[in-house]
């Protein structure tokens, strides 16, 4: 029986990041949907402009059109520096949620503050930019707050996971709107879930739930589960959209490959090495590997494996996908931590698989090709936002597994605050983006896209570990670790890197 443990996963841990802040842009205006925002989705409307409250925080008091005393409106909403180019939550189909409360009047803000108080999202961790929030906050009058998850079937009507403001230990003062709670789990493992708010006796929203990114349309958040005798302490803080996780377990201090097809819990028999040994290639180089044994294949023949380190994982939206035909197959997972400037995405914390486990572009069962997209494409001659339009799709002419595609400059406008993704033909796989690469079903942040104006424009993507790049009028081949073969004290056959 395959464990209940999702796929996607994203750490959290008590980060000691020295408080700091991000600078905000020379202006930052609040953007949304209508009919709450007139005009919608205009990223520089001067009616929107948010003012300087003080302490790197921006805010601007709004009067919902359509939305009036005593009624209840949800909407999307986001923070922009007055184009696409910048916005909070980043340049991805992560929308920030806003609800307006029982009052005709509400304030939105963001805070550009870096807290390093170990709750998330926060500012600089895991590419966030900005925490958007709203006062009366968005949970106002919430009954209950709940987490749920793959600890309790997703079952939104759960209580056991309940968090309390009541000033009873653990929880420290009451009707502060800090949430806290302690709960002890019978199974290790990593586990996706959400923080969900019960109004009266609804169940708990989906709409309005705490992700990975606040009170908004990100990504499930997770915990790893490591001890199971000892309680985890989830605290909430409702007026900001924050999480905060302690966990009684030792923190594990060295890179882990996490799988359905072998462990999802971080420890010793996930730890990755880059010792020259367990299949590591050279010791000391920043590069970790060890070789798995599948032992749980799924039926499909595909998994996913991503890597933690220090509370986070790696790729972030969703697991590098390989193949485990069978129970016994062996999977070389490597983890490069070398920082790189030869202008892909990822620049580090880049993974990927041996040669015979990967999922490579016209696999029966994998990407159909390698395809760029965006906003841009309609500047060229194709439709904007097609994962598989025809026109941008890369080729492979030395089968190098390194995909690229050249626009002539005589098509190629000025262009400026664009943005672009790479695909493997449809929206399930997508290469690239910062702490992503190769993912299957995740949703890698858009790339920025700038060009001059008759150049050529040519991409990139090296569909061995996800990282794409784009330059004019070219860019060389990405950085990749020197041929070599697995260390044979791993007591498996030698295979190549590349």
């Amino acid at each position: 029986m395959r464990s209940n443990v999702l796929k996607t996963a994203f750490g959290i841990v008590s980060l000691s990041a020295t408080a700091a802040f991000a600078q905000p842009w020379a202006s930052n205006y609040a953007v949304g949907e209508g009919p709450v925002f007139n005009p919608a989705w205009n990223p520089s409307a001067p009616a929107y402009l948010m003012s300087n409250l003080g302490g790197n925080i921006y805010g601007i008091t709004i009067t919902p059109n359509g939305v009036g005393p005593g009624a209840y409106g949800l909407f999307l909403w986001k923070v922009s520096d007055g184009s696409w180019s910048n916005t909070a939550p980043a340049n991805t189909p992560e929308n920030a949620y806003g609800r307006a409360p029982t009052t005709a009047s509400l304030d939105l803000r963001v805070d550009f503050n870096a807290h390093g108080d170990g709750f998330i999202p926060d500012v600089g961790v895991n590419g966030q930019n900005g925490i958007l929030y709203t006062v009366p906050k968005v949970w106002d009058g919430a009954a209950k707050v709940i987490l749920v998850g793959a600890f309790n079937g997703w079952n939104n009507n759960d209580t056991t996971y309940e968090l309390k403001d009541d000033g009873v230990a653990p929880d420290a003062t009451a009707g502060d709107g800090i949430y806290t709670g302690q709960f002890v789990f019978s199974s290790t493992g990593s586990f996706d879930f959400l923080v969900l708010p019960m109004f009266g006796s609804d169940p708990g929203s989906w709409d309005l739930k705490l992700s990975q990114r606040g009170i908004a349309d990100g990504g499930n958040l997770n915990v790893i589960i490591t001890d199971t005798s000892n309680p985890y302490k989830f605290t909430v803080d409702t007026n900001k959209g924050r999480i905060k996780i302690e966990s009684p377990a030792p923190p594990i201090t060295y890179p882990c490959a996490l799988s359905s097809a072998w462990d999802t819990t971080p420890g010793p028999a996930t730890q990755l090495f880059d010792d020259g040994t367990n299949g590591d290639v050279v010791s000391g180089d920043g590069i970790y590997a060890r070789v798995f044994t599948v032992t749980n294949a799924d039926p499909s023949g595909q998994d996913q494996v991503q890597v933690y380190d220090n509370g986070n994982m790696y790729p972030q939206t969703a697991g590098y996908p390989f193949k485990s035909v069978a129970n016994g197959t062996k999977v070389v997972v490597s983890y490069d931590t070398n920082s790189y400037s030869d202008g892909y995405l990822p620049s580090t914390k880049i993974v990927w698989v041996n040669p015979s486990a990967r999922l490579l572009p016209g696999d029966p069962s994998g990407p159909t090709g390698v395809h760029v997209t965006g906003d841009f494409v309609a500047d060229l001659g194709g439709t904007n936002w097609n994962p598989g339009d025809p026109l941008t799709q890369l080729s492979d002419a030395n089968s190098d597994q390194i995909y690229d595609i050249t626009f002539p400059g005589s098509i190629v406008p000025a262009m400026s605050g664009k943005q672009w993704k790479a695909t493997g033909g449809s929206w399930t796989w997508q290469y690239g983006s910062p702490d992503n690469g190769f993912t299957k079903n995740g949703n890698n942040p858009n790339m920025s896209l700038s060009t001059s104006a008759g150049v050529d424009l040519q991409f990139k993507v090296d569909a061995v570990n996800g990282r794409a790049g784009y330059g004019q009028p070219s860019i060389v081949d990405p950085t990749r670790p020197s041929n070599a073969v697995f260390n044979n004290s791993s007591s498996v056959a030698d295979w190549q890197l590349f």
